[in-house]
């Protein structure tokens, strides 16, 4: 549905999400087709949506996707690491938080629940994870007193380290050769800065090159180097043993953390629904048991943000199948096209959206033909892409489906086009689909007039040759292309002999 801009309102959905795996799942946000799933998405958001008015929601900040998080470490044929632990470890708290804070919101609660005896696992592992790792992935040294002690020899060794090379700094046959006069940090460990060219003068392993000089391990104290080394080494594997072990419990836990983290993200999403509708002034649209459709003062949920649109109301009943809209370039028609599309999208997915009232079929599925785009290199026409996107829409359609049409037939000529888009109408039509459709074509007009199942509708202009962008039921729409063109600045001259010439074909 990338016609409808509907990667453009996911977005801004996701800007109401607090935590990055809900910003990503409200960036790849699908629609329900199911009646009952789509009502209890709205009940749900409903429950939100209280919390918010209450100021209670539940801050998400710290949620990992943990199905992501597992999936990777597997592929990788790898333990999670320290830092993806942490991860781990503040979910189980969150879904701790969430328990308590969706407490009187039952479809919510239902996202987080766990049974008492998950809990407590889930709790345990928690405990361990932070009682062995920092904040930030790093094992503590409190981990276990293996890796306490190692860690304090390391410490002791350093120190012991930097006085010898200090007491070295102090060599007379070595001082020239030295940038600076006393030990310096260099990856993790002291060092001697040498200068260039200067390094016969104090031999030993270089342990990085930079434009002041060398930093070196001076052979003079390989043996206190490899003392230090060898704890390192030590301490690395114990910290890393700490951190695998944590992992095998974790992974021995996925099925539930992949559940908990999964209806968290849920909750945000939903959350984010309110907060959405609290700013876009918005409301659940009602899902109707028939194919009626009623919308009063709907938005494009974009443009109602940019201050730029003209609220739409439109009423079709259930034995309407298609809306045919006509009128001007630049009138409303594919704008009152994508705020039905958005509108029922959204609705679907269980969010708010901007309009005073509404009610809607849930839809079966979605598909759309807009306009196509010719590809030279390809040897693709303009109508050849059109024609192929037509295929595509009938191909996916089911009885139930919204389908969007804009511009149906164009890139040929006129006449088979309009005999070519009323053969697709009428297909879609004995299909049970539900159409959108717009139109220059006056073939296609009159057929949307004359066909019960149809219902025609039009944009036009005010005295002045503005576009007005009010949807009128009932009604068909002129093109006003003379007087489009007229505003563009094309020669009157022009204007006047294309009227001769349109009226002589009248």
């Amino acid at each position: 549905m990338a016609f409808t801009e509907w990667a453009g309102v996911c977005a801004q959905l996701a800007r109401h999400t607090e935590s990055k795996a809900g910003r990503l799942a409200a960036q790849a946000m699908t629609p329900s087709c199911e009646a009952a799933e789509v009502r209890a998405l709205q009940d749900t958001t409903r429950e939100a949506q209280a919390l918010l008015a209450r100021d209670a929601c539940c801050e998400m900040r710290s949620l990992s996707d943990l199905v992501d998080l597992y999936a990777r470490a597997s592929e990788q044929g790898r333990p999670l690491s320290a830092r993806e632990l942490v991860g781990v470890a503040q979910t189980i708290r969150l879904g701790d938080r969430a328990a308590e804070a969706f407490a009187s919101s039952p479809r919510l609660s239902a996202l987080v629940a766990r049974e008492a005896e998950v809990v407590s696992v889930q709790t345990e592992l928690a405990d361990l994870i932070e009682a062995s790792v920092g904040p930030y992935g790093q094992v503590l040294d409190t981990a276990s007193e293996l890796l306490g002690r190692l860690r304090s020899e390391i410490a002791s060794q350093r120190v012991s380290l930097d006085a010898e090379l200090s007491q070295l700094c102090q060599n007379g046959s070595l001082m020239l050769a030295l940038v600076q006069h006393r030990p310096v940090e260099r990856e993790g460990t002291p060092c001697l800065l040498v200068k260039q060219g200067e390094l016969g003068r104090v031999p030993g392993p270089i342990v990085d090159r930079q434009p002041e000089g060398f930093y070196v391990h001076p052979d003079a104290l390989a043996g206190s180097y490899n003392v230090l080394r060898d704890l390192l080494i030590a301490a690395e594997e114990e910290a890393l043993r700490i951190s695998d072990a944590l992992s095998a419990r974790a992974m021995g836990l996925r099925v539930d953390l992949e559940r908990l983290a999964a209806g968290l993200i849920a909750a945000d999403l939903h959350q984010a629904m309110a907060r959405y509708g609290q700013d876009a002034e918005g409301v659940l649209v009602e899902a109707s048991e028939d194919a009626s459709l009623l919308l009063r003062g709907a938005l494009h949920p974009i443009l109602a943000r940019q201050g730029e649109c003209v609220p739409l109301d439109l009423e079709l009943g259930s034995d309407s199948r298609l809306l045919m809209i006509s009128g001007p370039n630049g009138g409303g028609k594919t704008a009152a096209m994508k705020t039905l599309g958005l509108t029922a999208l959204l609705t679907q997915c269980g969010c708010p959206v901007p309009v005073q009232s509404g009610r809607l079929p849930v839809y079966r599925a979605f598909a759309c033909v807009a306009e196509a785009r010719s590809s030279v290199g390809a040897g693709v026409s303009t109508f050849q892409a059109h024609a192929r996107d037509l295929a595509a829409a009938l191909e996916g359609a089911r009885p139930g489906a919204l389908v969007l049409l804009d511009e149906i037939g164009v890139g040929t000529d006129p006449g088979e086009a309009a005999a070519l888009a009323q053969a697709f109408l009428e297909l879609l039509l004995e299909r049970e689909l539900r159409i959108l459709a717009t139109t220059h074509l006056g073939p296609l007009k009159r057929f949307a007039q004359e066909e019960p199942r149809c219902q025609n509708a039009a944009v036009s202009l005010d005295g002045e040759g503005r576009p007005t962008f009010a949807l009128l039921l009932g009604q068909s729409g002129r093109s006003y292309a003379l007087e489009v063109v007229r505003q563009a600045g094309l020669p009157d001259s022009l204007i006047q002999r294309a009227a001769e010439l349109h009226r002589g074909e009248g």
